[in-house]
């Protein structure tokens, strides 16, 4: 059965799921925001958890401002994750949720 011209255009407008590329996990953080990359819908939080290696979370909305401390819970984890809309590439990004905390 061919595609009609109508669903051909809405395919190839539709766009790419960046989840379809990651395996699910469940996993939470403690860190101190430090960096924030808007892209579209989606930002893209470079978090730093004490003596840790700094890891990449990318959730919808506007995240957390750098400075910020958080808890960030992870969903899914993809590897060699490239953004177009950001043209980089990261080597392990994380998907998921940010909520602020207070620093005491």
């Amino acid at each position: 059965m061919s595609l009609t011209p109508l669903q051909r255009g809405a395919d190839a407008a539709a766009p790419a799921n960046p989840l379809a590329s990651a395996s699910p996990e469940s996993i939470t953080r403690v860190g101190v925001v430090a960096e924030r990359l808007r892209a579209g819908t989606y930002t893209y939080l470079r978090v730093g958890s004490g003596d840790a290696r700094p890891f990449w979370i990318a959730t919808l909305g506007a995240g957390a401002p750098p400075g910020a401390a958080v808890v960030a819970t992870s969903y899914a984890r993809a590897t060699h994750f490239t953004s177009r809309r950001l043209a980089r590439h990261f080597p392990v990004l994380h998907f998921g949720t940010i909520v602020t905390q207070e620093i005491p």
